[in-house]
């Protein structure tokens, strides 16, 4: 049974840190929440590796560092919410029995500091809790995740830099090489594309949908492919609530992606009178791309692409 990610009782019942007390912990998730920087800023700081023995027991909280910490081979012994993290990031598939630190912007810092982890991962955004993550285990940020019109190529560096940090950059060279090998098969599948813009769009209700946009890491593989995305106004975080009656460019394609919020979008959007008299629900314009997690690493990048060219290779037709 998984710790409760929210606090109480620590796996043994050991104190935290000297100074550092359940109240501090509060208050840096405030802080957090408060002074975190858009996501458009996550430049990850550079610097090398440090020179020390690889950890061997990590915590890592972000999903897109769990997801790419075990695509190199490496298991956290704790994470953020990891039932959720199944069901956002889908692969690779977290082990059972590692154990849940909190939520995402709300670790638990007792619960670490039982754990005695050898290392923290976590991302920029947690910076003001990096000091106090700092006196239970040394704390390193990574950004494998940056919203840009680059964010594959600095995905694929700040990877590289993980995995050195992790003492297997082999590993990150593997990841890479199997990323573009994916893309290179996606190109070829969509050869005979026909060129239609797409809209990628995540349902949020029967009258609005999150569009994904430039500086997304969607809208990053659609453009590698050499695809066009039909909403053209960039946001910058790479997505966008947007109300449906605004996807009207003629002719393209709508790409719905399930969620695990809306597992199955065409169940709740058939029973819409609105959605009934889009043209493109008329006209049957419409796939649906299964799970991907939409601010992960290499290995979303590399299942979205194989996933995307499954849809755009299939029939068109209703939901």
């Amino acid at each position: 049974t998984r710790p409760c990610p929210t606090g109480g009782e620590g796996l043994s019942g050991r104190s935290a840190p000297q100074g550092l007390t359940r109240r501090d912990s509060f208050r840096v998730v405030a802080a957090a929440a408060a002074l975190a920087p858009p996501a458009v800023a996550f430049a990850a700081e550079t610097r090398e590796p440090r020179a020390w023995v690889a950890p061997s027991r990590l915590v890592v909280l972000d999903w897109g560092l769990v997801q790419t910490v075990l695509a190199l081979g490496r298991v956290p012994v704790g994470v953020p919410a990891p039932g959720w993290y199944d069901r956002y990031a889908v692969t690779p598939r977290l082990q059972a029995g590692v154990t849940d630190v909190g939520l995402l912007f709300a670790p638990n810092f007792e619960l670490i500091q039982e754990l005695a982890p050898d290392a923290i991962l976590a991302t920029p955004a947690l910076a003001p809790a990096l000091p106090l993550l700092s006196r239970i285990a040394p704390t390193e940020p990574f950004a494998v995740f940056q919203p840009s019109r680059e964010l594959l190529a600095r995905s694929q560096r700040e990877t590289a830099r993980l995995a050195d940090f992790l003492g297997v950059p082999a590993a990150a060279a593997q990841l890479s090489l199997a990323h573009d090998e994916a893309m290179l098969r996606a190109r070829a599948r969509l050869a005979s594309y026909d060129g239609r813009p797409i809209y990628l769009a995540s349902p949020i209700d029967d009258r609005y949908v999150t569009v994904h946009t430039a500086n997304g890491l969607f809208d990053a593989i659609l453009t590698a492919l050499g695809l066009v995305n039909a909403w053209k106004t960039a946001s910058p975080i790479g997505f966008a609530p947007v109300p449906l009656a605004q996807l009207t460019e003629a002719g393209a394609r709508v790409l719905l992606l399930r969620t695990p919020l809306l597992a199955d979008p065409g169940a709740r959007l058939a029973r819409s009178v609105f959605w009934q008299a889009l043209r493109f629900v008329r006209e049957g314009r419409i796939r649906v791309v299964e799970q991907v997690l939409n601010n992960g690493g290499l290995p979303s990048a590399t299942r979205f692409a194989t996933l995307l060219a499954d849809a755009l290779t299939a029939p068109d037709g209703a939901l």
